[in-house]
């Protein structure tokens, strides 16, 4: 089980733990077009634009599990 930050940016609670080079991507999970869309959502300053690519999935992750969330 691992904790929640409590960052107010969600990249830092993110992309750590799903991209490729992710220090905390335990499990080695790795999808280019999903970092992809985190570099883009990471490199992007005006806010809807990245709250609409942070809510993006790519099709390639369909049916994948990174990780299940636990919630408490």
């Amino acid at each position: 089980m691992a904790i929640w930050s409590g960052r107010p940016d969600p990249d830092r609670n993110i992309s750590p733990w799903i991209t490729c080079d992710g220090y905390l991507n335990w499990g080695h999970y790795c999808n280019a077009d999903l970092d992809k869309i985190l570099m883009q959502a990471w490199q992007t300053t005006d806010a809807s634009e990245r709250a609409k690519l942070y809510s993006r999935r790519p099709p390639s992750t369909c049916g994948h599990a990174e990780f299940p969330p636990l919630l408490l």
